[in-house]
Parts: C-alpha cells; structure tokens; sequence
C-alpha cells in the first residue's frame, strides 16, 4: 500500500481515524481507513505518483475555488471526486471529520496535505493496486490484528496491523 508505519505516522493515523478519540480504533474506524487506503481499482488505473509539495499546493489553490485558504465540504467534494475517490455526502463527512484536526469544518492546507499523503503514494516497482477486500476479509484482519481481543486496535497492533499489510516499519 506503501503507507509508513513509522510512530508519527501511526500516530496520525490513529487522531486521524479515531473518531470517539478512545485512543483506539474500533471496527467501523479501522474499516474507514481501510475503505480509503484500498480500493477497487479503475480499469487500467494506476497509482499516481506522490506530488511534490509545489503540486499540492496548486492543487489546494485549484479546489479552493472561493479563495478562502480552507476547503469546504463543496470543495472537498469535488476534490475527492476530481481524485478518483467516493464523493457521496457520507464520504466527504467522514473524509472532513478524519482530516479536520482543529474541528473548524473545513480542511486547510496541512490536513489537505496529509489527506493526499495517505491516497498518493509513489508506486514501488510493479505495485499493482489492491482490490477492495470484502466486509468478511476485513473483519478477519481486524480480528488478526487485534492480538488482545479488546474489540479495538491499540498504537501497538495498529503498527502491526500497517506493518502486517507490507508497510515500511520503524520497529
């Protein structure tokens, strides 16, 4: 998936998918981070390289239509959309509520960036893109990863849970 699952990174993953902010992630939160790191791929898709910060820049510029420095759920919308992404209401709420880190209603350029870096990745040689796994797989990972049957993933098994999927790890 070539997401890090070095601590920072897990750490923002978990403030980021946490929505109750239990320091967990439950099932329905850890299926939101799946749902958005893997999905069904487009025919012939392929995983876009990473942008540099000058293109998500421009990119910020070109979906904050009205200039306000914040995207909108209006804007998040077509953003999502214009990526290649879910863009019904529900998406875009839980994508808002995932990024918005100071809870303003909008997104701003740092939580937009951290958006596009978890949906862009530079491709590794020959990556292809995952099928989206079904509700039953995914609960079985979830089980599997949730080592101490708590009902919720930890920093701990999350970190495993990222290294487990073929991500880089700094443990």
């Amino acid at each position: 998936l070539g997401l890090p699952s070095d601590s920072s990174t897990v750490l923002d993953t978990m403030r980021s998918f946490d929505a109750d902010a239990s320091g967990t992630l439950s099932f329905p939160e850890f299926e939101k981070l799946v749902g958005l790191i893997v999905r069904p791929p487009k025919p012939q898709q392929s995983i876009p390289a990473a942008p540099s910060l000058a293109e998500t820049r421009r990119a910020f510029s070109d979906f904050d239509t009205n200039r306000s420095g914040q995207l909108d759920f209006r804007e998040l919308r077509q953003a999502l959309a214009k990526l290649g992404l879910p863009s019904d209401s529900s998406t875009v709420l839980d994508t808002m509520r995932s990024f918005d880190a100071d809870a303003s209603g909008t997104l701003s350029f740092p939580e937009f960036e951290k958006l596009v870096g978890l949906i862009v990745r530079p491709p590794k040689p020959q990556q292809s893109i995952p099928a989206a796994p079904s509700l039953a797989e995914t609960r079985r990972a979830f089980s599997d990863f949730d080592t101490n049957r708590s009902g919720q993933l930890d920093f701990r098994e999350l970190r495993q849970a990222l290294a487990k999927l073929g991500l880089p790890s700094d443990s």
